[in-house]
């Protein structure tokens, strides 16, 4: 049966349904760990893709919600997923052509919608533009709400595949943003459909932030579990691509079995690091040891003549207490150097030790003090200055200088 169009102002052409139903992938509980606390609470990633989910999750005229889902995977998951450009509604459609044999220009083609695990299957094995980085899949139980948060915290994008009841088609005219699917009614089985989800929401209640005809609202889990297990399946997809494990990793490296997803997804290849081990711990530091007790002796000398240190000689300390010690220059000699375990401090004129736990040495060096010059008096000076010339004068004048008087 041809799938269901509907005409939705808000974008100004029809949507369509068209979600078959066939899932058989590894379910992600098989990958978390048992002992391992991992992220859960609100969160909304719907604003990642801004303006450019409304163009890749319109669906254009036809039912081809599960291509345009695995485009958006794509967009987020590499950072583009506000260039109108990244997935164009023209690849969207001819991945459907390909993946689930509708062609518009073909009347012998029927217009049913694609299975969302076969699709899935198709690009991992044949490369398609609008999802040539889909490499695999997880599926998750939506009654199982605490793993359903950990998944879109982590993953940051699932996808819900559902058959809608006939209320949600109804308010089809009427969608706005913000809008809320809760349980109303049964599920019709031509109203499959796949949408994304985003978000996780709890203001009173468990909901999920969801983004389908490029329309952002609000997905209760109550409805999830009743409209997804409705159908043929029950389960949600985790679309897998080398940039959403790399982010997951890096925001939950604990947070799954890495090194047995990798393994058991062989289309991942190089582009997914395994995980190193953790580095072993360091090492403790070793215990202190005994703090030492009883005396400790430091040896204080002066060279003899020169100068003194006091106290002089081998001076007795007790364990963890402190010692200190002056040093005096005799008259005419100066302090040149102080060793302190055989190590110069300096010209210092005292120095203390404190907390001692060992023997130590304390030596003063000194030098001698050059004497200054005799300072001579001004009027002195200008006497002798003064005799000086004179006895020059005299022998001048009376020392002849033929030989007579």
């Amino acid at each position: 049966m041809p799938v269901a169009k509907v005409f939705l102002p808000f974008l100004g052409h029809e949507v369509c349904f068209g979600c078959k139903h066939h899932v058989n992938g590894r379910n992600v509980e098989h990958y978390l760990p048992k002992d391992k606390t991992l992220p859960d609470g609100d969160c909304d990633y719907t604003t990642e893709g801004g303006p450019g989910m409304e163009d890749v999750l319109n669906n254009d005229k036809y039912g081809c919600c599960v291509c345009s889902a695995l485009g958006h995977a794509k967009d987020v998951a590499t950072g583009n997923a506000q260039n109108l450009q990244t997935v164009t509604a023209a690849q969207t459609l001819d991945l459907y052509e390909k993946a689930c044999g509708f062609d518009p220009n073909n009347p012998d083609t029927t217009d049913n919608g694609c299975d969302p695990i076969g699709t899935v299957e198709y690009v991992m094995a044949h490369p398609h533009p609008a999802a040539d980085n889909i490499t695999n899949y997880l599926t998750a139980d939506p009654s199982n709400e605490t793993v359903m948060k950990q998944i879109i915290n982590i993953f940051e994008t699932i996808h819900f595949c559902a058959d809608l009841p006939q209320a949600y088609v109804d308010a089809i005219p009427t969608m706005k943003p913000g809008f809320v699917w809760d349980k109303a009614g049964p599920p019709v089985d031509s109203y499959g459909h796949q949408f994304l989800g985003a978000g996780v929401n709890s203001p009173n209640g468990l909901r999920y932030v969801i983004n389908t005809w490029g329309i952002k609202g609000f997905f209760t889990s109550a409805a999830a579990q009743y409209y997804c297990s409705q159908a043929n399946y029950g389960l949600v997809i985790v679309p897998l691509t080398a940039d959403i494990v790399n982010k997951a990793m890096a925001k939950s490296p604990e947070g799954f079995d890495w090194p047995t997803l990798i393994q058991d997804f062989d289309g991942f290849g190089g582009n997914v690091p395994v995980p190193s081990p953790a580095p072993p711990a360091p090492p403790a530091p070793p215990a202190p040891g005994p703090v030492p007790t009883g005396t400790f002796t430091i040896a204080a000398s002066a060279e003899a003549g020169q100068g003194t240190i006091a106290p002089n000689g081998n001076v007795t300390v007790q364990s963890g207490a402190s010692q200190s010690f002056s040093i005096f220059p005799d008259a005419g000699y100066q302090i040149a150097e102080v060793d302190v375990d055989g190590v110069s401090v300096g010209a210092v004129s005292g120095y203390g030790f404190t907390n001692v736990t060992d023997n130590h040495t304390i030596d003063a060096f000194f030098t001698a003090v050059e004497p200054a010059p005799t300072p001579v008096d001004p009027l002195t000076a200008r006497v002798v200055a003064l005799e000086t010339w004179a006895a020059g004068v005299a022998i001048s004048k009376f020392t002849p200088a033929t030989g007579k008087k």
